[in-house]
């Protein structure tokens, strides 16, 4: 049973995390855009897991007059996919937040395959779920 309120913060944070990209998300389908250009593309081994890789991918966008980095294709996961799309040195529509400059991105949207938050979440509260029945109906 101690391990019930641990999972139970964990889902309720997943939920958060998940509402508040799905609202930023749909509000970047007004943001404006400037051009960027991709600056770096590459994948990189993760250190101590060799079968692991990072894509990484950075472009660089001038908004009023400051360069700004970044890194984010969309609100999810950059995938390797995306380093096919967009090749080093190539000009991009870049989406920046008019409120804060410094975080853009080259996708508008929630896009497809948003739920990655919301699963965990689901998961955490079944585990909750037989964490309670487990406590209060193992003596049947």
């Amino acid at each position: 049973m101690f391990l019930f309120p641990f999972f139970l913060i964990a889902g309720i944070y997943c939920l958060v995390v998940h509402f508040r990209n799905e609202n930023k998300a749909e509000r970047s389908l007004t943001w404006p855009s400037v051009q960027g250009e991709i600056i770096e593309n590459k994948v990189s081994r993760i250190i101590g897991d060799p079968d692991s890789e990072e894509f990484i991918l950075k472009y660089s966008y001038e908004v009023q007059g400051v360069k700004h980095i970044s890194k984010r294709v969309r609100w999810r996961f950059t995938r390797a996919s995306d380093l096919k799309r967009f090749p080093l040195s190539t000009l991009v529509n870049v989406y920046y937040n008019p409120e804060k400059h410094s975080e853009a991105l080259l996708e508008r949207g929630p896009g497809d395959g948003e739920k990655g938050f919301f699963s965990l979440a689901v998961v955490c509260f079944i585990v909750c779920l037989f964490i309670w029945l487990f406590a209060n109906f193992s003596y049947i």
